[in-house]
């Protein structure tokens, strides 16, 4: 008997020690694909933002299908929910010879969850060329699941600014910010349709980084210029 119980000790913690490299392998695995969904967003939106443009004052051109357009480059704020809109020269015609442009007018939105209630997820938009006006958002396409936060802070020449963006308006007329700074947060727990623990909701891993936008160079920017940037409020 007392051979027995000593294998069952030994069996016992030899059980805890394999449940034990289960769960720690289980853990990585899926911070791994947090951390893969995070970052695969965020090059999908500094891709499109490096290559952000918009044209001032009265200066228009033709697109490949002989519309007259101008650009967009707007932000607004709602919590940590933010709506990016803006055109781009990143569209790449599937068809050599169709009746594209390289430029589209593209949109960053999180949207509740049409699997998941409490959750939202990143969806992008994008259309085949400018259109004449941005009324109408492009038909979007979601990006990543399970995402908490998506906030955009454009560099307003003083320090990053909080505070919504819209180059057709006011203070922030024919100007887009040199940099912003793109911070995207995700649950570090999926959570199914079926799930309704809340505590999957309490943990979250986040990636943050700084795009700049070539094609303000030699734009006004709303506040004068520091001499340097603050880098340690990166």
């Amino acid at each position: 008997s007392i051979s027995l119980a000593i294998m069952m000790s030994i069996t016992f913690a030899a059980a805890q020690v394999m449940r034990g490299g289960i769960d720690v392998r289980v853990a990585l695995s899926q911070k791994s694909k947090v951390t893969h969904r995070l970052q695969t967003a965020m090059d999908r939106v500094a891709k499109d933002l490096t290559h952000a443009f918009i044209t001032v004052n009265t200066e228009t051109f033709k697109n490949a299908i002989e519309r007259r357009q101008k650009g967009l480059f707007k932000i607004d704020k709602s919590g940590d929910a933010d709506k990016l809109s803006f055109t781009s020269f990143t569209n790449r015609p599937l068809l050599a010879g169709a009746k594209e442009s390289d430029s589209t007018f593209i949109v960053y939105e999180l949207k509740d969850d049409k699997e998941v209630s409490g959750r939202k997820s990143l969806f992008r938009g994008s259309t085949s060329f400018v259109p004449e006006d941005f009324r109408e958002d492009p038909p979007m396409k979601l990006i990543a699941k399970h995402i908490k936060k998506f906030v955009v802070e454009p560099y307003n020449g003083d320090d990053w600014s909080k505070d919504r963006w819209d180059n057709t308006r006011s203070d922030w007329r024919n100007k887009m910010p040199y940099m912003v700074r793109v911070t995207i947060e995700a649950y570090s727990e999926d959570r199914t349709a079926e799930e309704n623990d809340q505590s999957l909701d309490e943990v979250t891993e986040s990636i943050s980084t700084v795009v700049f936008l070539p094609y303000a160079v030699g734009l006004e920017e709303p506040k004068s210029s520091t001499a340097s940037v603050k880098w340690d409020r990166l």
